[in-house]
């Protein structure tokens, strides 16, 4: 374990958010923000994210984002166990992928 927590700024949440993974005609796997209109297989990429809900829970748990309201600073995640869904604030994230998230 390190002994600083490597962190990411808020901006830069959409990096590790944002990914979708597909199949390339030759049978490889890829990752990448905008994926080709031939693409097989192609899905979101889950990730880890930590974050406290506007009642002031800490909730945490896999997910992959579905759709970002980038006006509003939200985004809207499912869970990848219980496939709910949940609408989440940027600035209420701590932790996504094991980087603390820097707000402000």
């Amino acid at each position: 374990m390190p002994k600083k927590q490597p962190t990411l700024p808020v901006e830069r949440v959409r990096n590790v958010c944002e990914l979708y993974q597909w199949e390339t005609k030759y049978g490889q796997m890829t990752r990448g923000f905008v994926p080709p209109k031939d693409a097989k297989k192609l899905s979101r990429v889950p990730f880890f994210i930590k974050y406290v809900t506007k009642s002031g829970r800490l909730e945490e748990g896999m997910c992959v984002s579905l759709k970002i309201e980038r006006r509003k600073g939200m985004r809207m995640i499912q869970y990848v166990n219980s496939r709910a869904i949940r609408w989440i604030y940027d600035i209420l994230i701590i932790e996504v992928n094991g980087f603390r998230v820097i707000n402000g």
